[in-house]
């Protein structure tokens, strides 16, 4: 279970990077949003191979981008 929702808590991470990517202009922010993709998408890799080890298949991911709202991203 921890890892099931470990890698969903990562995903979302990811989703929130790449709204960041499309819609910040701070030259900090999109620094850091490819920063969390890079790192969380490994994390995420990583959680599969342990689930996959204890023969459980990783969920797939989710098809549309997760919906931030009025979020400001810089």
């Amino acid at each position: 279970q921890y890892l099931l929702l470990m890698r969903a808590h990562h995903l979302g991470g990811v989703a929130m990077a790449n709204t960041a990517l499309k819609t910040a202009r701070s030259p900090l922010v999109l620094t850091f949003a490819r920063t969390v993709v890079t790192s969380q998408m490994a994390e995420v890799r990583a959680i599969d191979a342990l689930l996959l080890a204890r023969h459980v298949t990783p969920p797939a991911a989710p098809a549309g981008p997760a919906d931030m709202g009025d979020m400001d991203h810089g």
